[in-house]
């Protein structure tokens, strides 16, 4: 069973009667799942191997955060467990302890979610200081310390060109930019894929310092690589390998554009 399927169940049954997916309100399992993604999103690599955030402010509007006065606490706790759950997943090291903390501001709109995702070391640990967020933009990335050097790799040197999928995306290219990227067709998704073949949360491509590897996130119609099905371990990716995505091709290239 997926890490997020298994956290999905446990917040299911930590706010059972609370909160109705119909409702027009943001559920637990949707701010779980964009802690996540940022977790992804904010991945860097080091000397020691890669670094995810581990400290991570959530906020909504007032309105979105009312029926969370009594569940913050032990939905914080959950949070932080499959925060270091996924870490271990990617094989990659928090700078100190995993934190979340959840709040309200007023600027932020109804029904979305503000996640800060930083990386914070363990003196730096505790309850982050509330402040209001901050516009997304364009970062150079987290500051050096004395003994990790951050270096962001070359977005031209390694992706995905669609070689069949939907009509219109053949030949479109995904840069591989980040040390996790998700493929499926919801719309949250890193590379979206709108076939119906495709299941929303399809299969993640993660780059190490080791090479690129693929695994299955227990989709419906299943990956295959040069004709191979992927199961539930990774499977190492070289240029030109062709990877199905249901019955959308892609094909990893290398080099310049």
């Amino acid at each position: 069973m997926s890490l997020l399927l298994r956290l999905e169940r446990r917040i299911e049954a930590l706010v059972e009667g609370w909160f109705s997916r119909g409702r027009d309100r943001v559920h637990p399992v949707e701010i779980a799942r964009r802690v996540l993604r940022e977790m992804d999103r904010g991945a860097v690599a080091g000397l020691r191997g890669m670094l995810v955030p581990n400290e991570y402010r959530v906020f909504l509007h007032p309105r979105d955060f009312a029926p969370y006065a009594s569940l913050r606490e032990p939905l914080a706790r959950e949070l932080e467990d499959a925060l270091r759950a996924r870490a271990q997943e990617l094989g990659a090291h928090l700078p100190g302890p995993a934190r979340v903390v959840l709040d309200s501001r007023d600027e932020i709109a109804p029904g979305e979610i503000y996640v800060d995702a930083r990386l914070a070391p363990p003196q730096a640990a505790g309850p982050p200081a509330p402040e209001a967020p901050r516009e997304p933009q364009a970062s150079a990335g987290p500051a050096v310390t004395d003994d990790t050097r951050v270096y962001r790799r070359d977005p031209g040197s390694r992706r995905l060109r669609v070689q069949a999928g939907p009509p219109g995306t053949a030949g479109r290219e995904f840069a591989l930019t980040q040390p996790a990227v998700t493929i499926g067709r919801r719309a949250d998704q890193d590379i979206v894929l709108n076939d119906p073949s495709v299941s929303r949360t399809h299969a993640r491509v993660e780059i190490t310092p080791d090479g690129v590897s693929i695994i299955d996130l227990d989709s419906t119609n299943g990956t295959l690589v040069n004709g191979h099905p992927v199961r539930a371990s990774r499977v190492a990716l070289r240029p030109g390998d062709r990877i199905h995505i249901g019955t959308v091709v892609l094909e990893l290239v290398a080099g310049p554009p």
